[in-house]
């Protein structure tokens, strides 16, 4: 059984909203261990409960509006995302239908279903939110070292150290523009 599962969340008809999407189709191009799952589940955030199901760690890679540099990637355990829900800071929703709830509604719904991985969300602050197909430049700089960051933490993973604390790093190459 699959113990990490890796997914890919974002629009990537939106330029850097789709930055969850592009990273794991191309780490999807690799061969991984048995014990890690990596899928896109682009705008389908109803799926996330199900993927918890029998895994030990869950990452969850999306755009994330720190207010920081394009590149820049935010480390959030599950504690900090339930205050980031509380605030209504990030996973906002009408909550009009279960088809209006955010992810962090589903990963909610996942924890009261019983399920428990050790869930850690690794958010990319993008540089253009806008209709488009591909990342923007400043993010396409970026990207080689984002995947090597977030292919980096997954082997950490597999090899049993801890996942927490990561906090906020930028990315060491420059974003242009």
């Amino acid at each position: 059984m699959d113990r990490i599962g890796v997914i890919g969340i974002g629009n990537p008809a939106q330029q850097d909203d789709g930055i969850g999407v592009w990273l794991v189709e191309d780490m999807m191009k690799k061969t991984w261990p048995l014990e890690v799952e990596i899928m896109s589940l682009a705008t389908r955030v109803h799926e996330i409960s199900h993927h918890m199901i029998g895994k030990e760690a869950l990452i969850m890679i999306d755009a994330f509006n720190g207010k920081s540099e394009p590149g820049t990637m935010f480390f959030l355990d599950y504690p900090e995302l339930l205050k980031l829900v509380d605030k209504k800071r990030f996973f906002k929703g009408p909550n009009m239908s279960i088809h209006d709830a955010s992810f962090g509604h589903w990963l909610a719904a996942g924890f009261f279903a019983g399920f428990s991985p050790k869930v850690l969300f690794i958010g990319v602050q993008p540089a253009t939110i806008d209709f488009g197909y591909g990342l923007s430049p400043q993010l396409q700089v970026s990207f080689p070292e984002l995947v090597l960051r977030v292919e980096s933490l997954i082997r950490d993973i597999c090899e049993g150290k801890s996942i927490a604390g990561k906090g906020r790093s930028r990315s060491s190459q420059p974003a242009n523009g």
